[in-house]
């Protein structure tokens, strides 16, 4: 990804996470496809010989381009869970059959069964199949909804080549689905909303011996407070292949944030109540995403998506790159010096091009389609809609 303009190069201070989000629109969506392929094939190999980190060691790629840069580090469930739908995406981008049955989705299953086994640091699957987390760092309803996504992959596409590793897959997606809602959606503010009983102090060190604190297998509802609020990377449900959350849920969840978040460049993460506002560009194109995927009327939609979308694709056009936060007043926020943020200009990039695309020409029913919402920019002369499965 070195030679996209937006893009910091990965041998600096990139993690796979970012990678894996910045993949789509700075590779697929410019017909880099053997960038991209090298990209996943790195991260499949790291995977099946062990669990996925999520930082890469620093490698100069001038000076030893035979040598590939590895991640580094602890595992890392959140990059795994991006890596597999890194994977999804470029294989509904590309017919390349061999190279998804034989490298990315055997990286892919053992990566999953990894997460199920209770192999990554800080997680554990609870009896509704719900992943809790012993850092409290961590963002659990992110964390479950890439979860959900995960499940539903890998149980269609294992099904599909005839792997009967799916079953567990099939069973334990069912099982998570009935368990999500119940747990995160909040019915009396139309989002989604983590209790705080999904995430668990971590056990002290002096007391190394005691049991971990057991899972909750029949959890109660989400109670909000008056200052609840949506934590706006839930969009991220709307831009995925697969959702728990029904479609007209995640409409509430757009209307909600398009009402009362929206900035000059993006979405605002930060209220007003706990210091100054910050806005996101990525979430801001999540939000223009969702705001067409979710909708009954897309030739409407598509208009106000774009409308939402131009400042910030304009700031890009003229810069060539984005900050990952803005003020009130547009400026950009954060350490200096002033750093590149790649998930935010890769997203803003393939979603502006795809809202493009889209609006000449009706979203149809492929697999592709479905994948990325329409909004994936066609790089090559082909149906985008072919598979070989």
């Amino acid at each position: 990804m070195t030679d996209v303009p937006q893009i910091a190069p990965f041998q600096t201070d990139g993690t796979v996470v970012q990678y894996c989000q910045t993949m789509p629109g700075a590779l697929l969506a410019q017909g880099k496809f053997e960038q991209a392929r090298a990209f996943l094939a790195v991260l499949a190999k790291c995977a099946q010989e062990g669990a996925l980190p999520n930082h890469f060691s620093e490698i100069d790629l001038a000076s030893k381009p035979a040598h590939h840069p590895a991640p580094v580090g602890s595992p890392s469930a959140l990059a795994s869970l991006w890596f597999i739908q890194a994977a999804y995406v470029y294989y509904s981008c590309q017919n390349e059959p061999a190279f998804w049955r034989q490298t990315l989705l055997p990286a892919m299953k053992r990566l999953g069964l990894s997460i199920v086994g209770g192999e990554f640091p800080n997680l554990r699957m609870d009896d509704g199949g719900l992943l809790e987390s012993t850092d409290t760092i961590a963002r659990p309803l992110i964390v479950n909804i890439l979860w959900d996504n995960a499940l539903s992959i890998l149980d269609e596409e294992l099904k599909a080549a005839g792997d009967p590793g799916c079953k567990h897959f099939e069973h334990l997606r069912g099982r998570f689905k009935r368990s999500f809602l119940k747990m995160f959606w909040l019915d009396d503010r139309n989002f989604l909303l983590p209790p705080a009983k999904l995430i668990y102090a971590v056990p002290p060190a002096t007391d190394a011996a005691a049991p971990p604190p057991s899972p909750v297998s029949d959890p109660a509802p989400p109670s909000a407070s008056p200052s609840s609020e949506a934590d706006p990377a839930q969009l991220l449900m709307t831009v995925l292949a697969f959702s728990a959350v029904p479609r007209t849920k995640q409409r509430l969840v757009v209307d909600w944030l398009k009402t009362r978040r929206l900035g000059i460049y993006g979405l605002q993460v930060d209220s007003a109540a706990s210091g100054p506002a910050c806005y996101s560009p990525l979430l801001l194109a999540w939000l223009a995403e969702g705001h067409v995927r979710t909708s009954d009327m897309p030739a409407t939609t598509i208009a106000e998506a774009k409308t939402l979308l131009q400042n910030c694709y304009e700031l890009l056009s003229r810069t060539g790159t984005l900050s990952e936060f803005y003020d009130a007043q547009g400026q950009p926020v954060g350490a200096a010096p002033y750093i590149p943020h790649g998930p935010s200009a890769a997203e803003v990039y393939r979603v502006w091009h795809g809202l493009l695309q889209v609006a000449e020409r009706p979203l149809g029913n492929s697999k592709r389609s479905r994948i990325t919402g329409g909004l994936m920019p066609t790089a090559v002369n082909r149906d985008p809609g072919d598979r070989v499965v």
